[in-house]
């Protein structure tokens, strides 16, 4: 069976399928774990049948999966490519963190995150890749706004 995903990696047409995997999931991990959706960025996609047993890349047989999961089921993710990948991981969920505490607006795009991220005194003259930005834009704009739940219900007595 043909792959969109070549024995050296990704090739163009994978690129494209995988982009349409993660836009179709929300950038958000639909990898199970401990009975529930995982629900973490996602950067990567993972095939729910693997190749190797005869899975297909067809969109029916793909889920958004965050780095984590998807080593952990099996990806075989080995030496400097799986450190390259986990590191990835870790950069855009820190960049995520830091464009929700700075208060960037959830559509912002790689410019106006940027200079949102200059405002954080923690994240000035640090170089940012553009793909880490893009995917923490994209992940933060399918997540959608963040709510804030009051710490306390009620500072009244309650009456029957």
């Amino acid at each position: 069976m043909s792959s969109a995903l070549g024995p050296a990696g990704s090739t163009r047409a994978w690129r494209i399928i995988r982009t349409a995997v993660l836009d179709r999931d929300g950038y958000s991990c639909q990898m199970p774990r401990d009975g529930h959706r995982c629900a973490r960025p996602a950067i990567t996609v993972d095939h729910i049948v693997a190749r190797a047993l005869g899975g297909s890349d067809e969109l029916t047989n793909l889920r958004a999966a965050c780095v984590p999961c998807n080593m952990a089921a099996g990806a075989r993710l080995r030496g400097v490519a799986g450190i390259r990948l986990v590191n990835a991981h870790n950069a855009v969920l820190a960049l995520v963190a830091a464009l929700d505490q700075v208060g960037a607006p959830v559509g912002a795009g790689r410019r106006r995150a940027r200079s949102a991220l200059a405002r954080l005194s923690s994240w000035r003259g640090r170089r940012i890749r553009s793909d880490d930005l893009d995917a923490a834009c994209a992940y933060r704009a399918a997540r959608g706004p963040l709510t804030r739940w009051p710490t306390q219900q009620s500072a009244g007595p309650v009456t029957g």
